[in-house]
């Protein structure tokens, strides 16, 4: 459009410049004509004498040019007509086009500017023009005639974008614009792709990457305190897969808007790396202590539950930070902030009394570390380095053992002070449980089978590699069978929070497994997203409690009322409770009232050696029988 126009406003000025020559051209033929005809025209009437032919001659003369003239004109009058006409079309056209002269003062707005842009007297000069490169000289830019493009508002108040192509007149310029506000949306949108994240808006890791590189190349920023945070829901993969991407989506926008709502009074920037996954990057701060501050205040925000389109949900976040300190860590790039504050996040999500972890030089060490751990879990595999303990449970209408939970420990020095939670987190990453987990059924079976005759049952934990491997509910069926276990001998927990991945493939192996004989708990139960929704279609026979809730039932209110509707849903199905974690008789008063007499926890006994957790069944029972083999 923009070259149509300029060879338009060409040929205007061509078609001025053919009738000016044109006009010249027969004006000098004609006056030729006229002096070669008339100077042999008046030697003849000379020769004659007779004056009335010389009247005569100089009036056909004086005619003759008086037509011409007139035909001259009225070619004239046309070919201005037919610029006038071009011009008139110019000015009623679609284009946008602005007159403005050299000063840069705007003589002029076509038919277009007048009924599109709103306000568009106020556009006196072009430095009124808001233009998207705000560095630059529009005159300049102008008189080397380049092309730029402008920002308006329209009458119907949308914005809408013009690439204007300077076009040198006499006098000054045709600014002639075309509407490229599509084209810029779509640019816009691509570059967002690029540096935004798309549910929450925020910049993402592209543009992270772009700030913290604008912040090491400021020298004096960089003398200041500076800081990176991230963070994200503890489990957040499971909202998507029970409520669905939407719900998923919401949550994160939630999420960032209760964050940005406590960092309004820092110097910061939000982004959203991936899904649920934020970084803070701080600047110029008082003191490093403001990081912690604002970490533990929005954290605290989760104490309750948060509502997201109409559902509560009870999360909790972890987070990782790194303090950029140039003489700290000599040689620190962008590229090694990230990865320290990445390294902080995951060694806080390792923790279960943490909420967050700052970053110091051992973390590096600590991840060696756990690489090393991986490979001495294959090893240990091969040496049998593994054993179960046995954590007693007690039934309080009894006073009875009447169970024990199997807990697998490492049996290997260097590890000694380890928690079970870290190698086996290892091993499933690795596909080293699928192994681990056959040691674990084969030696709960066997102290399951010695057990047997005094009606005691022992659970055990099925990690959720094992339950969703091909062949482990055979396996599970092949090893009830071959001790030949008697119904209720085995309990399998699950944990609630797996149950959102694949939960038809999953109720049909517990169908199967739970037809064999063996009982079904769902473990942890209260921790997840929504019990209620599946609770109904899960082939199970009891539940736990979760020992967080216990913790908590001796000074927390809203510990004692989950506490307390989770038994009395328990008692409605038919099912059997237990609560996880007792550690003293206040938590136990207030279960027995409540009517769960199932119990676990240090109140009785701690997980024990298998021989001496048998002993001290035998010894709390009063079942002085002697050996049990």
């Amino acid at each position: 459009m923009l070259k149509y126009l300029e060879g338009q406003i060409n040929l205007w000025r061509c078609r001025l410049k053919k009738i000016q020559l044109k006009i010249i051209v027969l004006a000098l033929i004609a006056f030729t004509i006229i002096l070669i005809g008339s100077i042999a025209l008046f030697d003849q009437v000379e020769a004659s004498g007779n004056p009335i032919l010389m009247v005569l001659f100089f009036v056909i003369i004086y005619a003759v040019i008086i037509l011409f003239l007139l035909i001259i004109f009225k070619e004239y009058e046309k070919k201005y007509d037919d610029v006038e006409a071009s011009k008139r079309y110019y000015y009623y056209s679609k284009p946008f086009v602005l007159r403005v002269d050299e000063s840069g003062k705007v003589t002029r707005y076509n038919k277009t500017i007048e009924e599109k842009v709103a306000n568009y007297t106020q556009y006196v000069s072009v430095y009124d023009l808001d233009i998207e490169t705000l560095d630059v000289d529009l005159l300049e830019e102008i008189l080397r005639q380049k092309p730029f493009t402008c920002k308006f508002e329209t009458n119907s108040t949308d914005t809408i974008y013009v690439r204007f192509l300077p076009v040198k007149i006499r006098g000054g310029f045709y600014l002639i614009g075309e509407d490229t506000t599509e084209q810029h949306n779509l640019n816009d949108f691509h570059r967002n792709m690029a540096l935004y994240n798309q549910i929450t808006k925020l910049p993402n890791k592209n543009y992270l990457g772009i700030k913290l590189q604008e912040l090491f190349m400021d020298k004096d920023l960089m003398k200041k305190k500076n800081s990176l945070v991230t963070f994200d829901i503890v489990g957040f993969k499971n909202i998507n897969k029970l409520f669905g991407y939407k719900i998923g989506d919401e949550t994160i926008r939630t999420l960032a808007q209760m964050a940005s709502d406590e960092l309004y009074k820092y110097n910061h920037q939000l982004f959203n790396i991936e899904l649920d996954n934020f970084v803070v990057l701080f600047t110029n701060l008082n003191k490093y202590q403001d990081v912690i501050d604002w970490i533990s205040a929005f954290s605290s925000k989760f104490e309750r539950a948060i509502e997201v389109s109409g559902n509560m949900f009870t999360v909790s976040v972890k987070a990782g930070v790194f303090h950029i300190e140039e003489d700290k860590y000599p040689n620190l790039t962008s590229v090694d902030a990230y990865e320290n504050v990445v390294l902080a996040h995951r060694k806080a999500k390792e923790s279960r009394r943490f909420i967050y972890s700052a970053y110091d030089i051992t973390l590096g060490k600590h991840f060696s570390r756990q690489e090393i751990m991986e490979v001495d879990l294959a090893s240990a595999i091969k040496k049998n380095e593994f054993v179960m303990n046995l954590q007693p449970q007690i039934n309080n209408l009894t006073n009875k053992v009447v169970g024990f939970e199997a807990l697998i420990r490492w049996n290997n020095p260097k590890y000694s002070f380890e928690s079970p939670a870290t190698f086996i987190e290892i091993a499933e990453r690795n596909n080293l449980i699928i192994d681990i987990g056959r040691y674990i059924i084969e030696e709960t079976f066997m102290i399951a089978k010695r057990l047997e005759q005094y009606n005691i049952s022992v659970s055990i934990n099925i990690s959720p590699v094992q339950l969703l491997q091909t062949g482990f509910v055979h396996e599970v069926i092949a090893a009830f069978n071959k001790h030949g276990l008697k119904k209720g001998s085995i309990i399998i927990e699950i944990t609630e929070t797996f149950l959102m991945e694949s939960l038809e493939e999953i109720i049909e192996k517990l169908v199967l497994i739970r037809n064999t004989g063996i009982s079904i708990h769902l473990d942890n139960f209260g921790t997840g997203y929504s019990s209620m929704l599946y609770l109904k279609d899960l082939p199970i026979d009891g539940i736990s409690i979760n020992k967080e809730f216990i913790k908590g039932l001796n000074n927390d209110h809203y510990s004692k009322n989950i506490v307390s509707q989770i038994i009395k849903l328990a008692e409605s199905l038919n099912l059997k409770i237990i609560a996880e974690g007792v550690e003293d008789q206040k938590q136990n008063q207030f279960l027995k009232e409540k009517g769960c007499n199932l119990i676990q926890g240090y109140l009785i006994s701690k997980a024990l050696p298998k021989e001496e957790a048998i002993k001290f069944m035998m010894e709390y029972n009063d079942k002085k029988i002697g050996s049990l083999y």
